[in-house]
């Protein structure tokens, strides 16, 4: 017979063991800046989103999100007259296309989940919520 009510924690942690897609942590030689990127885009979506497929892309994606908070950070220190300062613009911008690339090929981005009704969809979150399922 089937227990009524909400499961225990003991009960749900049991699932998590059998079988149940993880979430990756992150590579050892990640900086602490590209590890954190990689937390919070792994923890945005879906357990079993990323698979050791995608985790090349994804360290990409999180060196360069890194390298572009290091750019900007550098960019607000300096004035737009400044020696530099175009090159780290110039720098920056190509930084910031490069990053909007592997969001889309990683199909993290909204735009790139929703156009095609991914079946691994969306965010962590969504779907039938924790008393809903039977």
């Amino acid at each position: 017979m089937k227990q009524r009510g909400r499961k225990s924690s003991a009960a749900l942690s049991v699932a998590r063991i059998v079988g149940l897609p993880q979430r990756p942590e992150p590579p050892s030689e990640l900086s602490p800046e590209e590890a954190e990127c990689w937390r919070v885009t792994v923890n945005g979506l879906k357990p079993g989103w990323f698979d050791p497929t995608t985790f090349p892309l994804l360290r990409a994606y999180c060196c360069t999100v890194a390298n572009a908070g290091f750019i900007a950070a550098r960019l607000r220190e300096l004035k737009p007259g400044d020696k530099g300062f175009s090159a780290l613009l110039s720098l920056h911008a190509r930084l910031s296309k490069q990053m909007a690339l592997l969001a889309v090929r990683l199909r993290i981005t909204p735009s790139s989940r929703s156009a095609r009704g991914d079946p691994r969809d969306h965010r962590a979150g969504s779907g039938p919520r924790p008393w809903e399922t039977g």
